[in-house]
């Protein structure tokens, strides 16, 4: 699978890496990831990856092959302290953005309509440049009417021109025609997906650095003595290396709502060494779990007010949460 790297400035400012050879390190993160984590996974045939010096926020658009990392994270409390995170401290998060692109490449063959949606975009992208350079042509022909003697030439000319934008116009129409259908399915698998792909980035985090504290000790930056004392941070981890989701974050995040999942899924499988050692065999038994569980979600009723993400329910949670383990358990069961 082929890297293709980019540096770029995030602030305005001339890029100034602390180390000039992280680019170089975060490329064979991915490529160890997919050698050790993902060799049993579908990989996409390339990746994007856009690294900056100093960033805020890193992110994946999973359908474009495309992750966005920073060498350091630039972070403000909930004080308003203001922090910077090491370059070994952004590794999780680099890992964890990486998970999102494998968990969208599986699904695509797994959810049959996402691939469905991705070929009728990239058409319909195709469409609409021919459109503007249709709209572009009909529009300078209109202005050189004075160039053209004959105008009955001129005229069919035109028409000519007008037709071909209008079969344009209709193939368009075809398209989104065909996108609004799939999004009786899309939309369930947008609104129910995201706590099933934040999951997963973390088990990507925690294979890769053998770490279940890996994203805690990212994010504790985030945390101050306003919120949660040292000494309490501490102590949550030192207790349970994974229960730092039920501190660090709403309990209502995409992020945490299958915490109760997560630490059964490191308690009784990832903190053994025997399970820790088949990385790429655990790796497919737990996605496999993940969307037969995403493939419940989606059935279950949405609410009609319910426009960005999972509904806030409690007891859907902990419904999640029970079947997920359920569901780990079972594809999990020759992980002793």
């Amino acid at each position: 699978m082929e890297v293709r790297l980019t540096l770029y400035e995030n602030t305005g400012k001339p890029l100034k890496l602390v180390n000039r050879k992280t680019p170089e390190k975060f490329v064979s993160i991915i490529q160890e990831i997919n050698t050790k984590i993902a060799k049993n996974l579908i990989l996409p045939p390339f990746v994007d990856l856009n690294i900056t010096d100093l960033g805020d926020m890193p992110f994946a658009v999973a359908k474009k092959q495309v992750v966005s990392v920073s060498e350091r994270y630039s972070v403000v409390t909930r004080k308003g302290n203001r922090y910077t995170l090491t370059t070994t401290q952004s590794i999780p998060i680099l890992a964890h953005e990486w998970g999102h692109v494998l968990f969208y490449e599986s699904a695509r063959v797994h959810f049959e309509f996402l691939e469905k949606i991705d070929m009728l975009d990239v058409k319909l992208d195709e469409i609409k440049s021919k459109l503007q350079i249709a709209y572009k042509e009909a529009m300078d022909l209109e202005k050189s009417a004075n160039l053209y003697p004959d105008k009955d030439a001129y005229r069919k000319l035109m028409e000519e021109s007008q037709t071909e934008y209008f079969k344009l116009v209709e193939e368009s129409e075809l398209i989104k025609g065909q996108l609004n259908q799939i999004n009786e399915v899309f939309i369930p698998y947008k609104l129910r997906s995201g706590p099933y792909d934040e999951f997963w980035g973390d088990v990507i985090s925690m294979l890769y650095t053998e770490n279940p504290a890996a994203i805690y000790n990212t994010l504790d930056m985030r945390a101050d003595d306003a919120y949660i004392s040292a000494e309490r941070r501490k102590e949550i981890v030192r207790r349970n290396p994974v229960a730092h989701i039920n501190h660090l974050s709403k309990p209502e995040s995409i992020h945490t709502k299958l915490r109760e999942a997560m630490e059964f899924l490191w308690d009784q499988y990832l903190k053994k060494p025997s399970v820790m050692k088949r990385k790429a065999d655990i790796a497919p038994a737990v996605l496999k779990a993940l969307f037969s569980e995403l493939q419940w979600a989606m059935s279950f009723p949405l609410k009609e007010d319910l426009e960005t993400e999972d509904p806030l329910d409690v007891g859907f949670m902990k419904t999640q949460n029970d079947r997920l383990k359920k569901a780990l358990q079972r594809e999990l069961a020759d992980f002793k």
